[in-house]
Parts: structure tokens; sequence; C-alpha cells
């Protein structure tokens, strides 16, 4: 099973806090490219590839490239991403620290398999949104281009959602809130879309499953912001489960705001399967 882990960390980074039991006392030192900020990502258990290095005080080598994803042998079966404790960036071919105050994080891994993927983003999350996302293992293992950048896809991608009027929206909210007629409000307003809140195993179509909770407060039993997580699946009952995209939000708000935002995200990844140039040709 390929579990996605996408989660925004805020504050100063923290020495030694490589987050599994083979890394317990690991510190890590990530060398990043030179120029814009990119996505750094790293295959981790990949057999045959080169192991990372590590200095005398103990320190892993991660040494980042633009556009690619470096594999090593080293931390084989990881399910949580190494943390960053040093950050350091090539300028004019020299090195030198970088302070940062917010890394999006991007992990998944496969529980029948030794290799996860982690990739970080040393920067906001406005700004990751400007740079084209990394593919996620299946992606890779699919050879699907990451058409979607709000949307990762375990299975298929978003041209299998075009050309389908059917949908069912299974909704939930920490709060209580009735997002799931906000929900189906939104997909009604296309014509010719038959949309229903009661979902069944059996369901032809496209099942929407959309469920916020509230994340937690460090040294406070105050509840934190709203996160929503969310599953956009299209079965056909010849070929099963023909795409499963996941989506996910950090962004908080209240259960109208978190909602109506999923909403938008979602007519956007149907227009691209129905109207983009890559998924007409499909």
């Amino acid at each position: 099973m390929i579990r996605l882990i996408a989660v925004l960390i805020v504050g100063a980074l923290q020495a030694g806090a490589a987050p599994t039991r083979d890394v317990d006392s690991a510190r890590f030192r990530y060398l990043l490219p030179e120029g814009p900020n990119t996505w750094v990502c790293v295959d981790f258990g990949v057999a045959g590839a080169p192991p990372l290095k590590q200095d005398d005080h103990g320190t892993v080598e991660i040494i980042g490239r633009r556009n690619e994803i470096v594999a090593t042998s080293s931390l084989s079966g990881l399910t949580r991403s190494p943390f960053a404790s040093e950050v350091l960036r090539f300028v004019d071919g020299q090195l030198r620290r970088v302070e940062v105050s917010q890394i999006q994080q991007r992990f998944t891994y496969d529980t029948k398999s030794p290799v996860s993927r982690a990739c970080l983003f040393f920067g906001s999350a406005e700004d990751a949104r400007k740079v084209n996302r990394p593919p996620t293992l299946t992606e890779t293992k699919n050879a699907v281009s990451p058409l979607s950048e709000l949307f990762e896809f375990k299975e298929g991608s978003v041209c299998n959602l075009k050309e389908e009027s059917r949908f069912c929206v299974d909704a939930r909210d920490a709060g209580k809130s009735d997002v799931a007629s906000i929900l189906a409000g939104m997909l009604r307003k296309a014509p010719g879309r038959t949309v229903s809140t009661k979902c069944s195993g059996t369901f032809e179509g496209i099942t929407v499953r959309y469920n916020t909770d509230f994340g937690e407060q460090t040294h406070s039993s105050a509840r934190g912001p709203r996160f929503g997580v969310a599953e956009v699946q299209r079965r056909k009952s010849a070929g099963g489960t023909t795409a499963l995209g996941v989506w996910v939000d950090a962004d908080g708000g209240s259960a109208a705001e978190m909602a109506s935002r999923f909403g938008r995200d979602l007519e956007g990844l149907l227009a691209q399967a129905n109207e983009s140039v890559e998924c007409s040709v499909r």
C-alpha cells in the first residue's frame, strides 16, 4: 500500500530530529542547488544506488539536485522523512548556511517495498505552489506525469476522470458542519451531472470522499486549525478503480471556507481532465 504524507513544518530547524529507529541519533545536512528554491527529492532504500555520505561527527549529507530525484541505498524502509538539522546552499560555487523558518514536505512510502521518497521545499507553502510539484512513487512507477499540482494520484491520472457525469459525495467535517451539501451544490452547478450524497461500494462514476480534522497545538490544550484530506476516485464496472487522486490542505479556515476551497480545486481538476491538451490525446 502506498502511503502519502504531506505536511507543513514551521519553526526553527531542530538538531538531531531524525524520525526513525535507524537514524535516532543522526543529524541531516541538506545541500541545496544554486538558484531559486526548488523541491529536493531523495529515493531511499534503492538497491544498487550509492549510500549517503556521513562525516566524522555523524552528520548525514543529502545533496539536492534541481529537477532530479536522487537515489540512495541508505535508510531502507523509512516511514517518515529525515528532518533537516542543517541547510546550506551553493552560491557562486560556495556553500553558505541558510536560515529556514518553514519547510514543505511530501513523503511517500510503500509498505510492500523498502523504497521511500522524501521531497522537501525549504520555504513557504505559497512559494512551493509556484514550483512544479515532484511526482509521487506511484506516478513514477506508472510513468505518469504529475499533471495536477493539487492532487497526487495513487492510481491512474487526472485524464482518467474525463467524460464522467455521475458523482457521489461522502463528506464529513470535524466541527459537524454540513460540508456534503456545500460540495454537492458546487458539483450540481455544471449541467448534465447527477450528484448523490449516499455512496455505495458499487457506485460507478466519481466518488468524492472529504474529511477535515483539527490540528494539535504544541504546549496547548486548544485545538489547532482545520486541515483537510480528500480522495477523488473513479470506478468502472468492468475495470474497477481507474483513477484515485489525493488532495491535502493545511491552510485552515472555517468549515465552509475549506469545503469551498476544495470544491474549487476539484472543479479545476475536472476541467483539466476534460479540456487540457494532455488529456485530449489520451
